[in-house]
């Protein structure tokens, strides 16, 4: 499963809260585009001016959704025990994390980070943020989607198959994890999150 949040901020530790969640599945290489998950969220606080301008999410639009709790409980049962992948994870992870105070559940499911692994396998490239990928894996992200949690869920699954075809030598589940491990430089960095 496939995802990617909106959200108030850029500090989750400091107080922002998930505005969105978005997933997509991939079954047996194909990003089923039939099976998502979309939703949007009351973040119990304002959206700041500067955040809308990335994402478009508005206080209007999240006035009467549900909150947090509720809605990642829906996607812990539509993710099951689904390998769980995200461009940037420790960031999305920690969402998920600091949610547990209100109600969430516990991911405990293997994640993988699209940053790491190009990082890793794509280590001469210039640019592992999601654009520079979409660009250099020619995946399909239309303008309008772009800081959308669907699109950039969209976006990301298409990144993470090619990815996938560049780690000829890796088998298993647990070897991607290892090999993203060697990324050490953006792992420090996911570290203030």
């Amino acid at each position: 499963v496939v995802f990617d949040t909106e959200t108030t901020g850029l500090h989750p530790s400091d107080g922002d809260r998930v505005v969105q969640i978005a997933a997509v599945r991939i079954v047996d290489g194909i990003v089923r585009r039939d099976q998502i998950f979309d939703e949007l969220v009351q973040p119990g606080r304002t959206i700041p001016r500067l955040s809308t301008t990335f994402h478009g999410i508005t206080d209007d639009q999240v006035a009467n959704k549900r909150a947090i709790g509720p809605v990642l409980q829906d996607f812990h049962a539509f993710c099951g025990d689904s390998v769980l992948v995200a461009h940037n994870a420790a960031f999305d992870m920690k969402f998920l994390e600091l949610a547990r105070a209100d109600g969430a559940p516990v991911f405990s499911q293997p994640v993988l980070d699209t940053l790491l692994l190009s990082a890793v396998l794509e280590a001469d490239a210039i640019g592992h943020d999601l654009d520079a990928l979409v660009e250099r894996h020619g995946a399909v992200l239309l303008e309008a989607d772009r800081h959308t949690a669907l699109g950039d869920s969209l976006a990301t699954a298409e990144v993470f198959l090619a990815l996938l075809a560049l780690a000829k030598d890796t088998e298993t589940l647990g070897q991607l994890v290892n090999l993203s491990y060697k990324a050490r430089r953006f792992r420090r960095l996911q570290k203030r999150y």
